[in-house]
């Protein structure tokens, strides 16, 4: 009773928990590696969607019940507990990722106005029904832009320094594994798949881009 109360084995595998709960170990490992560069005064993380990332653990960690037991909805909920510190920061330094001087002079508030409106949009889609149990149609979505900002951010920032090789990999397999388990527990469910797939090669080409600019930025230094 006490084991079924912390993890519900129903509707899921061991194979498919194992899938889920090691990408959640390496996302962790990232929020990890994020919080501890916040040391820096910069978070690496693209602000115009850090709200989004931080209302989706919120939601799913205290808002809605996964249905896996008290062991997942407390994983989630620590997640959105290092997400909010992550947030934190993100409100007091992220402006630094902003260029247009507007948005940089009332960033505070649009920022924390932001967390307030994608929360309340990511409860309403899944009331509506439009989500899966464990949030994955709006964690993919999320994803999606987070990995894309992040390619377009190590191109054009100029705080390439505060920007960690190893976050990207702990993203990379905190995503892939979960797509993993999306293609094992979801094999017709055609929309994770493809989002998880896109999310794989926007990591892996933001690696490949960390180690360019890594390269041309020790070039530079060597030239002058």
């Amino acid at each position: 009773m006490i084991l079924t109360q912390w993890i519900n084995f129903s509707g899921y595998t061991f194979t498919e928990l194992s899938l889920y709960f090691g990408g959640m170990a390496f996302w962790f490992w990232t929020y990890f590696i994020l919080i501890k560069n916040t040391k820096h005064k910069f978070v690496e993380m693209p602000v115009i969607i850090a709200a989004a990332n931080v209302a989706w653990e919120f939601d799913y960690g205290f808002l809605f019940d996964l249905g896996l037991g008290d062991l997942m909805q407390w994983l989630y909920r620590a997640g959105a507990i290092m997400d909010f510190y992550i947030f934190y920061f993100v409100i007091m330094y992220g402006s630094k990722q902003v260029t247009t001087p507007w948005l940089k002079k009332h960033f505070k508030p649009i920022i924390i106005s932001a967390f307030f409106i994608w929360g309340i949009l990511i409860y309403a889609f899944n009331k509506t029904g439009y989500d899966l149990p464990l949030g994955s149609h709006s964690a993919y979505w999320i994803n999606l832009m987070i990995s894309t900002l992040y390619i377009v951010d190590i191109l054009r920032t100029k705080y390439f320094k505060f920007y960690s090789f190893n976050a990207g990999i702990g993203k990379m397999f905190g995503t892939g594994l979960i797509t993993v388990f999306c293609f094992v527990k979801y094999p017709t469910n055609y929309f994770v798949q493809v989002a998880g797939v896109l999310c794989f090669i926007l990591d892996f080409s933001f690696l490949v881009l960390f180690k360019y600019r890594e390269k041309k930025e020790k070039l530079n230094s060597w030239i002058l």
